[in-house]
């Protein structure tokens, strides 16, 4: 069993992935538009809790089209 134990000394690190930044630019120029057909909740909730709820998706609808 000590023969398969692997310690920090034994396991290789991994180089971390890169990406050439013309190909992570175009990827992520394009992402913010994925969000302009869900539309926002208009219509407000009598319940507090519901209506604090809906303020917060719609804030994070919103934030995903910048």
């Amino acid at each position: 069993m000590a023969a398969m134990e692997a310690t920090a000394a034994t396991v290789p690190k991994a180089r971390p992935a890169r990406s050439p930044k013309p190909q992570l630019n175009s990827a992520i120029s394009g992402t913010s538009n994925n969000t302009n057909s869900v539309s926002t909740l208009d219509t407000g909730f009598a319940d507090p809790d519901m209506e604090a709820l809906r303020q917060k998706v719609n804030e994070m609808i919103l934030n995903g089209r910048r």
